[in-house]
């Protein structure tokens, strides 16, 4: 009985530890259970917290990029504001530039419009004096008109006594040498040339009454002759003629030959 007793004791004491092993054991798989339990409500929120810290970055990681765009379109924009602003700047410059030279050639029109108008007031001033003289010469002109008009008179009164001379020499030429033919023999003309240190010089206005070889016979009576030196019109009977030269006799060796337009 008491070796029953004793392997009771110890197998109870075996069951006991068995048992304090077992609840040990039981409540280590409930601490354990408990971890991972939490360990899996921490993984899960540490999931969901990954996965909004991955939502947060994407956005910030938009955001970063819509800003670094918008910085780029600044910065872009900032430097075409700089480059106009250096263009404006130059055109300012340049029309700073420009509006002094415009009003330094504004100076320089003014100076000449102002050297202008004095000079057409002396220019005015001279045309007055000109008018005036215009009109003393306008008046002179006329007082030299009328007494052209009175010279032609008298000159063309002289020529009707010249007319009227020629016909009376010719008449008294033909009277005082009626028989005397002048074209024949052998003196009957001889033209001298152009130049005549010794016979008188000669000449006037006539008609032509007959052509002869190098000559014509006038209304005077005398012998016109001419040769290689003459300035000589075409000679026609009964032309109207003015004629210089020099006579020998009856005769005219011309140095100038003239038909008159009637």
């Amino acid at each position: 009985m008491a070796v029953a007793q004793k392997q009771l004791a110890a197998a109870q004491r075996v069951w006991d530890a068995a048992n304090a092993a077992f609840e040990a054991a039981t409540a280590a798989e409930i601490a354990t259970k408990n971890a991972l339990s939490q360990a899996q409500a921490d993984f899960n929120s540490a999931s969901s917290a990954l996965a909004d810290a991955q939502n947060a970055h994407n956005i910030a990681w938009n955001n970063l990029q819509a800003a670094k765009a918008v910085f780029d379109d600044a910065s872009n924009r900032l430097l075409d504001a700089k480059a106009k602003t250096a263009n404006a700047q130059n055109s300012l410059d340049l029309a700073t530039q420009d509006n002094d030279n415009a009003q330094t050639n504004l100076n320089i029109a003014d100076a000449a419009l102002t050297a202008a108008q004095k000079a057409l007031e002396r220019a005015n001033a001279q045309v007055g004096e000109l008018r005036i003289t215009y009109n003393k010469a306008k008046d002179s002109l006329g007082a030299a008109k009328y007494d052209y008009q009175q010279a032609s008179n008298r000159l063309f009164v002289a020529q009707a006594a010249k007319a009227a001379a020629d016909k009376a020499i010719a008449i008294a030429f033909a009277q005082g040498a009626a028989s005397l033919n002048l074209l024949e023999g052998e003196s009957t003309y001889v033209f001298d040339g152009c130049l005549s240190l010794v016979h008188p010089a000669v000449s006037g206005t006539v008609q032509v009454t007959n052509l002869i070889p190098s000559g014509a016979q006038l209304s005077s009576g005398h012998i016109l002759s001419w040769g290689d030196c003459t300035t000589k019109d075409t000679v026609n009977i009964g032309d109207l003629v003015y004629y210089s030269g020099h006579i020998t006799g009856n005769v005219i060796s011309a140095h100038q030959v003239s038909v008159i337009k009637v």
